[in-house]
């Protein structure tokens, strides 16, 4: 009797130690830390860009807690402030000193007892002599001497062509098919067809389909609107603004002589050896540093071809009152802006001389040309 007491007495003794244990472990509530936020936890790849600071992609950091949960802590960057443009500064003006490189190089051509004159036409001007050509740049017959320089400044390669000749009938303008046509061809192929000793692009004449179009002393468009400047050459080739021509002001004559060519781009860049007045242009793209073109006057038969670089090429190229400003560093009494851009052409010695290696070289409508009037007597 007093064995099985002693036993039952044990038996409750071991079930009152083992009971609370058990109680917790059946009534215990298992929990787990929140889950991070399912997007925190992917790191997107970021996408190169060609800048030179790329932004740093977002970074996560991982801690860990009292729990032992690791909890994603995403950390970003403030966007980068939109950048404020700087409004167009006006360019440093260009300084000419007298005596320096910008004034006239070639001496006047001998006077001769008779002048070769060629026809006011689009006829061909004479075969420039193989002997004519004096160095890589520089051609002298009888009737006509060009020289040009190549130089760079601001980071911007360009040309001056001096031209003297002995009549302004070799001041010439030509097309790819006629005047009443909108054909276009390599200004090179036009030159070479004109027997050209230099010539450069012309205007575009059919482009926008209005202007004053006057060439070889043919009239073939009179629809002036007053948006561009005109410039008139007259027989005895010098050289007259009209400023932004209205409907009417379109003349045949001027100051009594003849107008035999008429071009219709611009805008004037120096006139009587002043600084145009105006380069808001929006179609002349004044606000970019572009590749130009001007043909300038310096005086009686004496003319400079003044042309810049592309900047897509090796050089930063010039914006429109820059450019204006360079001619007029050049000691040109006249200068006007022809068409620009790809359509940028100074041919020589038949080929083209500048921007060699621009693969989109416009095809041209028209060019103006210096041609040799000597017949070799």
């Amino acid at each position: 009797m007093s064995r099985r007491l002693t036993f039952l007495l044990l038996t409750l003794v071991l079930i009152g130690l083992c009971l609370p244990a058990a109680a917790s472990s059946l009534f215990t509530i298992h929990t787990r830390a929140p889950k991070a936020t399912e997007t925190a936890t992917v790191t997107p790849t970021p996408t190169p860009t060609p800048t030179p600071s790329p932004s740093p992609s977002p970074e996560n950091t991982q801690v860990s807690d009292n729990s032992g949960v690791n909890v994603i802590t995403l950390t970003t960057q403030e966007p980068e402030p939109t950048p404020t443009l700087v409004p167009w500064a006006t360019p440093t003006p260009y300084v000419h000193i007298v005596g320096g490189p910008a004034d006239p190089t070639l001496a006047p051509l001998p006077e001769r007892e008779t002048v070769d004159v060629l026809p006011i036409d689009f006829s061909p001007g004479k075969k420039p002599l193989e002997e004519g050509y004096i160095g890589e740049w520089e051609y002298e017959d009888p009737t006509i001497h060009v020289k040009i320089e190549q130089g760079r400044e601001n980071e911007t390669t360009y040309y001056i062509c001096e031209v003297r000749i002995a009549d302004a009938s070799q001041l010439r303008t030509a097309s790819a098919d006629g005047f009443d046509s909108n054909m276009v061809m390599p200004g090179t192929q036009i030159a070479k067809r004109m027997n050209a000793v230099v010539a450069i692009d012309g205007d575009y004449f059919f482009y926008t389909e209005a202007g004053y179009i006057l060439r070889q002393g043919k009239l073939y468009l009179d629809k002036l609107r007053g948006g561009r400047d005109v410039l008139l050459i007259d027989e005895d080739g010098d050289f007259h603004i009209l400023r932004k021509a209205k409907r009417g002001e379109g003349v045949s004559e001027i100051n009594g002589k003849k107008v035999i060519n008429a071009f219709f781009f611009g805008p004037v860049l120096v006139e009587n050896g002043e600084l145009g007045k105006e380069f808001r242009y929006t179609d002349m793209a004044y606000t970019y540093n572009s590749q130009r073109m001007a043909i300038c006057q310096i005086g009686k038969l004496h003319y400079k071809i003044i042309c810049c670089e592309s900047p897509h090429r090796g050089s930063k190229g010039m914006l429109l009152e820059e450019f204006a400003r360079f001619c007029q560093s050049k000691g040109v009494q006249t200068a006007y802006n022809l068409d620009g851009g790809d359509s940028t052409m100074l041919f020589f010695r038949n080929e083209k001389i500048n921007d060699v290696d621009n693969p989109n070289a416009r095809p041209l409508a028209d060019i103006l040309y210096f041609a040799s009037a000597y017949s070799g007597e």
